[in-house]
């Protein structure tokens, strides 16, 4: 018999475990047979006895008798007195979402898409109006669901364990996810992730969240924290003073030798100067030589349909009147729509009502493609803007002047295919038209107007335009603040049915029987 002696409980514990994890042999006899065939026969491979004994390792499985005893008993591998549950408070885009089981999936009618279970934060936004003071935090921890379909306080409360973002890393991150839990809401995305409103709520609420975290964390020093965050927030001050300094030199207005006499309309010089300043550009600056005759420009209007028109006399009425605030919106709709036959048009009234001296263009025409841009007689959206596929590098000074001449005649810039432009690309844009104007609002207060359709091929390898950056709270800001009109009317499909059908398959709509029919109708057999 074996004797041990035991000072205290945890070498007790210790003790207890090592017995119960004591491995069986097989793996280490395997290992010396091995050795020994090593020493035996030298002039074996040394990487094919390796590659055989890494074989023989991955396919065992070693397992204490002890435990392989426990195993086939079928008892519980672990035990807890505390239920303990993961809050998942990363970004709703990257959340990872549970199907329904196939029982729940059967009971659902043909038209459901709620295929997904209800996770935390769906069930903490559906509570009862008698817990809207209570945090989600509060809400996981202390509540159950009871047999009644009412929420009841447990009177044992559940460990609960989140992401945990770390302050000094991702400060922003961190801060979302203290609002998240400690800061009652009804809406994550209205009222926490919407422009960023998070942080304002955090910077109102920083002590009531650090005293409600004390109730989940034992271990939380109050002043340490407070500390960190005051530090954290002296940083990022410091640093948005370098980079407001940064974007100020970046737009500041450089004087160019040239600028007066550009600008002066009885010089003989003038003509020339602009020809060769904006022949520098190159294929984005063409000259206004495209415009259409009067009864061509009133044919094509006429053709128009009444959604069609309705944009278009909307952006004739921006021209013509004094409203100062930019045109900037998302334009989209099915294929067949007529979006291109609406570009075309858009391009020629904006030459026809913008008051400039008619030396270029009064639009740039980009798409996130060469394919795309040839089809509307554009460049990239890169080549457009001299954007770089890595870091966004500010213009030098030459290059700048050269845009800011341009753009003395440029009042819209159209990118089609929007689908696959991204969110990291959409804020270089931004960056770039705030810098060339010297405007520090959303694209330098330039006319935007984006085409596509996002059911299209997504950004390659990218963040769609319409997501959050990944680690950065850059991105959808912009896109949420563009108007959106959305043509429905086909035009180019003559069998209306078919081309309906075709546009709920699209937009991931059941077909019902009649439609079945008529696609199963196109079917044939050799």
């Amino acid at each position: 018999m074996d004797f041990q002696i035991i000072l205290d409980e945890y070498a007790c514990a210790t003790y207890v475990v090592e017995y119960v994890d004591k491995h069986n042999r097989g793996i280490s006899n395997l290992q010396r047979q091995i050795i020994d065939i090593m020493d035996e026969h030298p002039e074996f491979d040394i990487v094919d006895i390796t590659k055989k004994m890494s074989i023989d390792i991955l396919q065992s499985v070693e397992m204490p008798a002890q435990e392989a005893a426990w195993y086939l008993l079928r008892e519980p591998m672990a035990k807890s007195s505390v239920v303990s549950v993961y809050i998942t408070t990363v970004f709703p885009t990257e959340r990872a979402r549970i199907r329904k089981s196939m029982k729940e999936l059967e009971a659902l009618d043909d038209d459901c898409t709620n295929i997904r279970k209800e996770n935390w934060l769906d069930k903490y936004e559906k509570r009862p109006e008698e817990l809207r003071d209570v945090t989600l935090a509060q809400f996981v921890a202390k509540y159950y669901l009871n047999t009644k379909g009412t929420y009841t306080k447990r009177d044992t409360a559940r460990k609960m364990r989140y992401r945990n973002y770390d302050m000094a890393d991702n400060y922003n991150y961190y801060r979302r996810e203290m609002v998240l839990l400690h800061v009652p809401f009804q809406s994550e995305e209205n009222d926490i992730i919407a422009e960023n409103k998070f942080i304002q709520i955090y910077e109102d609420n920083k002590d009531t969240i650090l005293e409600r975290r004390k109730e989940f964390e034992s271990n939380l020093d109050i002043e340490k924290t407070l500390e960190i965050c005051r530090q954290l927030c002296r940083e990022n001050d410091e640093e948005q003073e370098d980079v407001e300094l940064l974007r100020a030199v970046d737009i500041l207005h450089v004087r160019d030798l040239y600028d007066l006499l550009l600008r002066d309309p009885n010089s003989t010089a003038n003509v020339d100067l602009q020809n060769a300043s904006l022949h520098k550009i190159g294929a984005v600056a063409k000259k206004r030589e495209n415009l259409m005759d009067y009864q061509q420009f009133y044919n094509l209007m006429r053709m128009a349909n009444d959604q069609q028109r309705d944009i278009l006399m909307t952006i004739i009425h921006h021209l013509q009147t004094s409203i100062q605030e930019p045109f900037q919106i998302f334009f989209t709709g099915p294929a067949g729509t007529g979006k291109s036959f609406v570009i075309k048009l858009i391009m020629e009234i904006y030459n026809r009502f913008t008051d400039n001296d008619g030396y270029c263009n009064a639009y740039i025409t980009c798409a996130s493609t060469g394919k795309a841009a040839v089809a509307i007689d554009g460049t990239t959206v890169h080549t457009a803007l001299k954007i770089s596929l890595s870091k966004l590098l500010p213009l030098s000074s030459e290059t700048m002047q050269l845009y800011r001449s341009l753009f003395r005649y440029v009042r819209v810039l159209i990118i089609d295919e929007i689908s696959m432009v991204s969110a990291e690309l959409l804020h270089k844009i931004d960056n770039r038209l705030k810098q060339i104007t010297g405007k520090n609002t959303d694209f330098g207060s330039i006319d935007v107007i984006l085409f596509g359709d996002l059911r299209q091929l997504p950004p390659v390898r990218s963040t769609p335009i319409y997501k959050t950056i990944r680690m950065s709270m850059i991105g959808p800001h912009l896109w949420r603040k563009l108007k959106f009109y959305q043509l429905t009317t086909v035009m180019r499909q003559a069998n209306v049915a078919f081309s309906q059908v075709l546009t709920k398959i699209g937009n991931g709509d059941i077909l019902d029987e009649h439609e079945f029919q008529l696609i199963e109708s196109r079917f044939f057999k050799k």
